[in-house]
């Protein structure tokens, strides 16, 4: 993501983003073409505490 760094007469500098960031998330596990055995995969790992995302 780039962002314009300005300054103002007070010697402070501010980055200003140049795009809004949507949607941002953390996982530990990405389960790809999850079908029947990706559900279940990604149902014991959420019952060990173990994020997953299914895509």
């Amino acid at each position: 993501m780039a962002s314009h760094l300005t300054s103002n007469s007070s010697c402070q500098q501010t980055l200003t983003p140049v795009h809004d960031i949507v949607d941002v998330q953390t996982k530990n596990c990405s389960i790809v073409r999850g079908g029947p055995a990706g559900g279940v995969l990604a149902l014991l790992l959420a019952h060990q505490g173990i994020s997953a995302m299914l895509c």
